[in-house]
């Protein structure tokens, strides 16, 4: 049976007293309750509390076979400060509009990226220029303000969306994730979320 790998990504520091740190221990709950048949669908965590983390597990992801089918999601905190747009890795930032910072997600064998995080979709070409760097089919993120039982409702409809009404490891065209994403707009809208979610594919 083929593996369609979600790789769940947790930034948040030892000490962070928020939901965000129980997120991940849920998605991959979420995950394994997904039916198993011609993919198996398996959520790996790993917590990427530096830099130096982050590209340890990025490098583990590189070395997966190159034909399974992957995403990669990412759980923390983020920030759009005079330096621009960063996440935070435990208590280190990640510039993501720098090319040392981008350089780190470069050549990536996965299908999408979702940065479950405040504010990280305010600057439409910088979810661009990861889309590129990483080379993935699609990238996800908040625009605004999230809460954390919010961050909760929209990850995992995206999730069905991409495990239900799409076979893993289909190559999807890029309207298909025009369509999750106006989905989730305006499931976001109904449930009055004020942060949007936005992308780029």
């Amino acid at each position: 049976m083929k593996s369609y790998n979600i790789w769940i990504l947790d930034g948040t520091s030892v000490d962070d007293k928020t939901a965000a740190r129980q997120e991940s221990k849920l998605l991959s709950a979420l995950v394994s309750a997904y039916p198993k048949k011609q993919w198996e669908i398996r959520p790996i965590l790993r917590h990427v509390r530096s830099r130096s983390a982050l590209e340890r597990v990025l490098a583990e992801i590189r070395g997966h076979k190159p034909n399974t089918a992957a995403g990669i999601h990412f759980v923390g905190h983020a920030g759009l400060g005079e330096e621009g747009t960063y996440l935070l890795l435990g208590k280190e930032a990640l510039s993501l509009e720098d090319r040392a910072g981008l350089e780190v997600f470069k050549s990536l064998p996965v299908d999408w990226i979702l940065l479950s995080c405040c504010n990280v979709g305010w600057r439409g070409p910088v979810l661009r220029a990861l889309r590129l760097t990483s080379g993935c089919d699609a990238v996800f993120a908040y625009k605004g303000v999230i809460e954390d039982y919010q961050a909760f409702t929209i990850d995992a409809l995206l999730y069905h969306l991409l495990l239900v009404n799409t076979p893993p490891g289909m190559n999807e065209q890029q309207m298909t994730y025009a369509l999750f994403r106006r989905r989730l707009g305006g499931a976001s809208r109904q449930l009055l979320i004020g942060a949007s979610i936005v992308a780029s594919y």
